[in-house]
């Protein structure tokens, strides 16, 4: 069976958005506390929202999703931040009404996403543009170990190299592997912190990695 990277679109995010938590299998601390309920059909339904809202605010957000031919059925996705011009501003961790269960809940999130975000703008501040992140690399569990994440990440490096940016990624343990692999290295591996009074809540751990700016092949 033949896989094929295509550009994908906000029509194919209904589609995306399901696989983005398949993958995670409701597992990881940081997904479930910045998009709650994620394995619910009404939780996916705010996610989807929230993240076409990413896209539309970025100065270049590109979509790519990794296709089956032999079933047509989108297996996985990647979407990629390219900075030509100027650098991404820090934003504020929100959600629709009802997005978390709790205040306490929410807040939580919101000091995650406000520590994850912090050592990711040290990266932007040390390095010139053009700049990428890999905001997202997702495969649906019952089709990974067939290469698909591996043609995304092809197809990502080569706009990447297209217009001389360095990337980076901010990486799982289990990705981590992946990453290297194209030619990404390991900055600092992070504990994000959270004020005491969530000492008690899961701990959320992160690989900062990058990789150098190259010439096109």
């Amino acid at each position: 069976m033949t896989l094929r990277v295509e550009p994908a679109h906000n029509e194919d995010l209904i589609k995306i958005v399901p696989i983005i938590f398949d993958a995670y299998a409701g597992k990881h601390p940081y997904i479930n506390a910045v998009f709650p309920n994620n394995l619910t059909e009404d939780g996916q339904e705010k996610a989807l929202k929230r993240i076409i809202g990413i896209g539309a605010s970025s100065e270049t957000s590109q979509w790519e999703k990794v296709v089956d031919t032999a079933t047509d059925q989108i297996i996985g996705a990647a979407m990629w931040l390219i900075y030509r011009e100027k650098k991404p501003e820090a934003h504020h961790l929100d959600g629709p009404d009802g997005t978390w269960d709790s205040d306490a809940d929410k807040e939580y999130a919101q000091q995650l996403y406000k520590s994850y975000a912090a050592e990711e703008q040290a990266f932007w501040n040390s390095n010139h543009l053009p700049l990428m992140s890999i905001n997202a690399m997702v495969v649906l569990r019952k089709h990974q170990f067939r290469g698909a994440a591996s043609l995304l990440m092809k197809s990502g490096l080569k706009m990447a190299d297209e217009v001389g940016a360095a990337c980076i990624v901010i990486s799982t343990d289990e990705a981590r592997w992946l990453y290297e692999k194209a030619g990404f290295v390991v900055d600092k591996h992070v504990t994000l912190p959270v004020p005491e009074k969530f000492a008690d809540r899961p701990k959320v751990r992160f690989f900062y990695m990058h990789r150098d700016r190259r010439a096109p092949e």
